[in-house]
């Protein structure tokens, strides 16, 4: 188990468990018939030469609050595509173009109104999955168990629904897995610019959902 220290204004509940990786649809990229299109329509990508790619679907149609977060993943080699929240097949159909253009593993991120598509994408393959503030109904809420790829669940303690969903979501999905609590009231990203623990805490799970098993054993 992996802890923090409390602080007054800051206290982070953190289980977090070992990450193996997964591959979308195995190590050579691979693409579902009848999915085409740019991987960056109707959001931004932030592309760097790399077969591991970022999806990340936000809790709405701004996508501003992300490019900070983007802009350092694909400082640390990774493509990173923002997309708005939307039907649940479109990150997934992003993933399968980031396929065609040389993306071998691929982690989803959900945050907010974004969670159901990610975890949506993440079933049919994935490296990994993080969802962030999870909504407990309504748009973009979560239906169905986890998939079986590493997780990762955070939310705020100060906003009870969104921590009951994101500790549901959290108990009902396999190892590894890892759940973060924060009783700040900002959102993600926001909330990563207040607390270098959590944004570690995100960070390094995608770092090590990346890691092939071979690395992950040592």
């Amino acid at each position: 188990m992996r802890s923090f220290p409390v602080h007054t204004a800051l206290a982070i509940a953190l289980l977090l468990g070992g990450v193996v990786a997964c591959s979308r649809k195995g190590e050579t990229p691979a693409a579902r018939p009848g999915t085409a299109g740019t991987p960056a329509a109707g959001g931004r990508l932030f592309d760097v030469s790399s077969d591991r790619a970022v999806v990340i679907v936000t809790d709405g149609a701004d996508l501003s609050g992300w490019t900070s977060t983007a802009e350092e993943l694909a400082r640390s080699g990774y493509r990173v595509l923002l997309l708005p929240p939307g039907d649940d097949k479109a990150a997934g159909a992003a993933a399968d173009e980031l396929a065609r253009r040389g993306v071998a593993r691929v982690v989803f991120v959900g945050s907010g109104r974004g969670v159901g598509a990610a975890l949506a994408a993440a079933a049919l393959g994935a490296a990994g999955v993080a969802v962030l503030n999870p909504q407990a109904n309504g748009a973009g809420s979560a239906t169905g168990a986890p998939p079986a790829v590493p997780s990762l669940y955070m939310a705020s303690l100060a906003d009870g629904p969104s921590s009951a969903a994101a500790q549901q979501l959290y108990r009902a999905a396999p190892e590894p897995r890892a759940l973060a609590l924060y009783p700040a009231r900002e959102p993600a990203p926001a909330v990563f610019d207040a607390s270098s623990e959590l944004k570690t805490t995100f960070t390094d799970f995608i770092r090590s959902a990346f890691q092939p098993l071979s690395a992950r054993a040592r």
